[in-house]
């Protein structure tokens, strides 16, 4: 799915390491847009690239996933 949209989600935006839980940062003013677009070149199309926006910013490459978990 990668190159389609941005993928918005739903942690925050901020530094990243091995102390950073699995759902992100827990608080911030920008959420993270992940894995690039059609809008990009294609090295910016990548799962593990990744950048920030502000959660009122709308554009035409931003899109997101409805996730449910396996129960």
């Amino acid at each position: 799915m990668s190159g389609n949209v941005d993928e918005w989600c739903w942690d925050w935006y901020g530094s990243v390491d091995s102390s950073t839980p699995g759902s992100g940062m827990s608080s911030g003013s920008d959420r993270c847009l992940r894995s690039g677009s059609w809008f990009y070149e294609a090295s910016y199309v990548q799962v593990n690239w990744n950048y920030n926006s502000r959660p009122s910013y709308r554009y035409n490459t931003y899109g997101f996933r409805l996730v449910r978990s396996a129960q």
